[in-house]
């Protein structure tokens, strides 16, 4: 870039001039601010914008290493109702080339592009364009074109609203992993702050009967927040009690049931089902469809403070809901049902901060 002035390496960080909100409403362009000191300050580029005016609100820069070009590659919402990106490529950061227009029905804001291989393949390589509510493209990328192979499909949760939105991704994270973290909507009323970001999650492309999937599953660092585990083998729900009172305000209950196991889990004021007759999931408004050719099906909850998160086949599936009270979950597990668990673990967590 040029723009190293001392020891440093400098620290680059993009973003949008978001025109509308100037002292004179201008145009939405891209800009640069940098550090050459390690981060303790930044200062803007002194000749922004470094990507004119491309398209209504363009926003929302995303840029990644293409190691076999050598070339930067940045991907960008173009503002417009039709779901249409752009990517662009530079050699260094500062002056760049738009190669390469995207459009995706329903898509807005926010996009996340790269690279990841399919699980078990690791000589592999396909590339993942995501957008803010989940819809994403599995292709492939040259530095110039990025040709779509599968997609779009919709991540995680199916049909209903999922208060998981705009997840990105951390770049060259050790041993190549994808780990993602995204914002948890929901407006939390009376309380110290409002909505939150999930539990950070590595993110694996698996192959199902339907072609390959991205699957989520909450990072295995949650480990270190382990205070007490129970665990049960073969449990048939119509004569099971979990011993004592599991309450608390935060756990992660991981089982495995077979799919003909009708289940009804309540944790505080949610309530989520497992229905084998519809051979579906759901959490509130959020509908997940169970393969109907499985024996067995992995679900994992992720109870915090003011939130849930639910995981299933094999990461396939990963719903994100909010209380919307500052009162919290106070979470109280109770689990019903009819039907075998093949294997059951619950970890009482202890928090983070205290």
């Amino acid at each position: 870039s040029g723009l190293q002035e001392n020891d440093h390496p400098p620290i680059v960080l993009f973003y949008t001039a978001a025109g509308i909100h100037a002292p004179e409403p201008c145009e939405f362009t891209q800009c640069l601010a940098y550090s050459v000191d390690g981060g303790a300050s930044f200062k803007k580029y002194n000749n922004n914008p470094i990507v004119g005016y491309l398209n209504k609100e363009a926003r929302d820069p995303m840029v990644v290493w293409h190691s076999q070009s050598g070339k930067w590659i940045m991907a960008l919402h173009l503002g417009d109702e039709k779901g249409t990106f752009a990517l662009l490529k530079s050699e260094n950061l500062i002056s760049w080339e738009l190669i390469q227009e995207i459009e995706i029905p329903g898509g807005r804001e926010c996009p996340g592009f790269f690279p990841i291989s399919p699980e078990n393949k690791e000589n592999e390589m396909k590339w993942i364009f995501l957008e803010a509510n989940g819809l994403y493209f599995i292709g492939e990328f040259d530095g110039d074109q990025f040709t779509v192979e599968e997609g779009p499909y919709s991540s995680f949760c199916q049909q209903g609203e999922d208060n998981i939105y705009a997840g990105q991704i951390w770049s060259d994270a050790p041993e190549d992993r994808k780990i993602l973290i995204a914002w948890q909507r929901g407006e939390i009323t009376g309380g110290e702050f409002n909505q939150s970001l999930t539990f950070p999650v590595d993110l694996k492309l698996r192959n199902f009967s339907n072609g390959l999937r991205l699957c989520a599953h909450p990072i295995p660092e949650i480990k270190d927040l382990y205070l007490k585990t129970w665990s049960f083998k073969n449990v048939d729900f119509d004569d099971f009690i979990f011993p004592g009172k599991l309450q608390g305000e935060m756990f992660d209950l991981e089982m495995i049931v077979e799919t003909q196991t009708l289940l009804n889990i309540k944790i505080g004021d949610f309530e989520i089902v497992c229905d084998p007759e519809r051979s579906d999931l759901r959490i509130g408004s959020c509908l997940f469809k169970i393969d109907r050719h499985l024996d067995q099906l992995d679900i994992r909850i992720l109870a915090d403070r003011t939130s849930v998160e639910f995981f299933a086949d094999r990461g396939r599936c990963w719903i994100g809901r909010r209380a919307l009270s500052s009162r919290g979950l106070k979470s109280i597990f109770s689990v019903r049902g009819s039907g075998i668990a093949r294997e059951i673990e619950v970890r009482k967590l202890k928090s983070i901060w205290m």
